[in-house]
């Protein structure tokens, strides 16, 4: 028996917020429901009124965009699509100047192979002339003092100091010794100077 009423009390405790709840609340809501709606069949635009009520109520306003903010929204926007635009522009930009720099390295990666290849030849040319002067210096170690010397007379003067450069001490000495004193003095002061 005491369970029964104190359950009885416990439901006439609640009964109030529910009474609330049933008779208030949810026919306000469905007042307010049915207001907005035949509002809207009627032209009036409740979206609009509501903001510019919800922009006085101070807490509510900083949650609420005003028309000022939605148009600089598309300003931003735009700004955004400018700065996008000059971006792009500095990018095709570069890649246009990485290109001519990759070209150039191009070029000059090919002259630096010819200049390889003339510097191979110009070695292997030089290295020919070499050969060549000692091959005749040989034959000048060879033959007599007195036909090298004849025949040095008739050469250039750097030619014979180059093969003189060639020779062994013993054939220099005999070939300059065959010489005109002249001729053998001008050699030996080039041989001097070139070392």
């Amino acid at each position: 028996m005491a369970n029964e009423q104190t359950k009885n009390n416990i439901n006439k405790q609640k009964s109030p917020w529910i009474w609330i709840l049933f008779i208030v609340i949810i026919p306000t809501c469905v007042a307010v429901a049915l207001s907005i709606i035949v509002l809207q069949y009627a032209g009036v635009n409740m979206s609009e009124w509501a903001k510019e009520k919800a922009e006085q109520i101070p807490i509510v306003s900083s949650y609420v965009s005003t028309e000022e903010e939605a148009e600089s929204e598309p300003v931003d926007e735009a700004m955004w699509k400018k700065r996008l635009a000059n971006k792009n522009e500095e990018i095709d930009q570069l890649n246009n100047e990485i290109r001519e720099l990759e070209h150039a390295i191009a070029g000059l990666e090919q002259d630096v192979a010819s200049f390889k290849s003339a510097d191979v030849n110009e070695h292997k040319q030089q290295e020919q002339h070499e050969e060549l002067l000692s091959s005749i210096a040989q034959t000048f170690n060879k033959i007599d003092g007195q036909q090298a010397a004849l025949i040095m007379k008739n050469l250039d003067n750097d030619l014979a100091v180059h093969i003189l450069k060639q020779l062994s001490n013993d054939a220099r000495s005999r070939i300059l010794e065959a010489m005109q004193p002249e001729q053998a003095a001008e050699l030996t002061q080039i041989f001097v100077n070139i070392d």
